[in-house]
């Protein structure tokens, strides 16, 4: 959590962190035959929503999105993961924010992962209509109502946040943050 100004190096580890753990996820398939939860999983980018700023996170996922371009891993920028990432993104932050406020460090990590879990889940129903609005026409917003749709996220957003809550518990310990 940013209570503390962390250094570039701190910023750059934390980075590189991030982006691991959001191409391992992504190309776990490629090589394993892994469920959905794991390879949809976004611990990377709530890993950037805590340490980093708005501002720097934004910069993070689109940073991320040239990549996944550039790689061949999407074929276009902008597409419904850059909105999808930008939305969790922007909640884990504002569950960051709202994390600050408790003064027991216990009390800011629950706080933290369960208002990210909380805002992780309508991220896909948001993400959807901004798709809709922002992309394609393309997008069903009757897909909002399906219970499979919510099974997925509350799968992918509860295996994500525990992802990142041990890996929070790593870096801090890489940067000496807390």
């Amino acid at each position: 959590m940013t209570d503390k100004k962390l250094s570039i190096f701190s910023k750059l580890t934390i980075g590189i962190i991030s982006m691991l753990f959001l191409f391992g996820a992504i190309c776990s398939p490629i090589f394993f035959n892994v469920p959905k939860y794991i390879y949809l999983n976004i611990s990377g980018i709530i890993i950037a929503g805590i340490y980093f700023n708005v501002v720097e996170s934004i910069l993070f996922v689109v940073i991320a999105q040239l990549m996944m371009v550039k790689f061949g891993l999407a074929s276009v920028f902008p597409n419904y993961t850059t909105i999808v990432w930008l939305t969790s993104i922007i909640f884990v932050n504002v569950s960051e924010m709202y994390a600050r406020k408790f003064k027991s460090h216990i009390k800011k990590l629950g706080v933290l992962y369960l208002c990210s879990f909380v805002m992780l889940l309508i991220s896909k129903p948001v993400s959807i209509i901004l798709a809709k609005i922002l992309i394609s026409n393309d997008y069903n917003i009757a897909d909002i109502t399906k219970l499979s749709i919510w099974i997925d996220q509350i799968q992918i957003c509860f295996f994500s946040v525990v992802v990142a809550y041990f890996v929070g518990i790593i870096v801090d310990k890489i940067i000496k943050y807390r």
